[in-house]
């Protein structure tokens, strides 16, 4: 037998069709790709990045209560400042799921600051906060959180593709390289929300110049909409596609700020569905978390104040540290969150690409 027949023997006959799908595949996850956002858990459980985004959020904190009036109010309603959750000592499981949601409000670049409840329709929020205040809690949110964020959307793409999470020294490294770019990202889709917000205030002076004709009215208000809904696109769209642009900026090779923003936008328009299931599958995976931290606060608690009250430490120390640990599953959960972020980026650059959620630059 000559290599030639030994070639034609070793040929690889093609698939069996019949065989069916569970003999063909790998492992669990090329039939249920969201089975990938669970690897994600071990980022709640790294001391370091807990230990990083607790310091982070402590920075965080104090800066936006003065930057953000903590008890304005008007017409007997307080208003805390956006993402503040007051530490109490009877936090209830479902109560964190609320916090965090605020939490990661603000943190969202285009997040619009507002409270709902206001009077007669009116955000009590643009009532009673300038907008020098609320720029300068968008701002500082930025510059303290972006690289924290860039990290754990690394770190979070890198364990759902099943690899390894980099060292924090080196992570830490990779988002500070990356922090222009995810800032920039941040910033196109307000430019251009800006631009068309010119557009239609030019088009209302217009309307206001001129005599009210009722169908040259009509004609201005069919110009305002084909302007607005663009403008409503935009700024909806940024607060999904600006997260998943800065998990492209954080995963790609190249660092491109509008093709990391485009993939956010075209991954939200072309694969909504698929956007739900990822993120209903993440709800479940943060509320799992938010039990189990809020067990281990509690337990952590108990033990501190037992051990406390038989030292005779003070009661206002022992406030302080229930008050310390009811923060504890908030920050799980806003690790876990970003971290969930870049897994799920990965997922929508495989369905709506084609492109192996293993192909991560490295």
């Amino acid at each position: 037998m000559n290599r030639s027949d030994l070639d034609a023997n070793d040929s690889h006959a093609g698939r069996d069709l019949e065989a069916g799908v569970l003999a063909r595949i790998r492992e669990w996850t090329d039939v249920f790709p969201w089975l990938r956002l669970t690897r994600t858990l071990r980022v709640a459980a790294s001391p370091p990045l807990i230990l990083l985004v607790a310091a982070t959020f402590a920075l965080w904190r104090p800066v936006l209560a003065a930057i953000v009036p903590v008890n304005a109010s008007r017409g007997g309603a307080s208003i805390a400042p956006v993402g503040y959750a007051p530490p109490t000592t009877d936090l209830a499981p479902l109560g964190i799921a609320a916090a965090i949601g605020q939490q990661v409000h603000i943190m969202m670049p285009t997040a619009a600051f507002d409270a709902a409840g206001g009077h007669g329709g009116e955000s009590m929020l643009a009532r009673d906060l300038t907008r020098p205040a609320v720029l300068g809690a968008i701002l500082w949110s930025l510059v303290v959180w972006t690289p924290v964020v860039m990290l754990l959307l690394r770190q979070g793409a890198l364990l759902s593709s099943g690899r390894p999470m980099q060292s924090l020294r080196s992570g830490l490294h990779h988002a500070v390289r990356r922090i222009p770019v995810a800032w920039l990202i941040a910033a196109v889709p307000l430019a251009c929300v800006l631009l068309l917000a010119a557009m239609i205030l030019l088009i209302g002076w217009v309307g206001r110049v001129t005599y009210p004709v009722p169908w040259f009215e009509a004609i201005l208000a069919v110009v305002v909409i084909l302007v607005a809904i663009p403008a409503g696109l935009l700024a909806f769209g940024a607060n999904v596609a600006v997260p998943l642009g800065w998990a492209a900026a954080a995963n790609e090779r190249d660092r491109d700020a509008l093709d990391s923003l485009s993939r956010g936008y075209e991954y939200l328009m072309r694969r909504p569905l698929h956007l739900a299931g990822y993120a209903t599958v993440s709800l479940v995976i943060l509320t799992v978390a938010g039990w189990l931290a809020f067990a281990i606060s509690t337990a952590a608690g108990q033990v501190s104040i037992v051990t406390l009250d038989f030292a005779g430490a003070s009661r206002s120390l022992q406030l302080a540290v229930l008050a310390m640990l009811n923060y504890f599953p908030q920050i799980v959960m806003l690790t876990l969150f970003w971290s969930l972020v870049g897994g799920i980026y990965l997922l929508l650059r495989f369905d709506a690409g084609g492109q192996e959620v293993e192909d991560v630059w490295i």
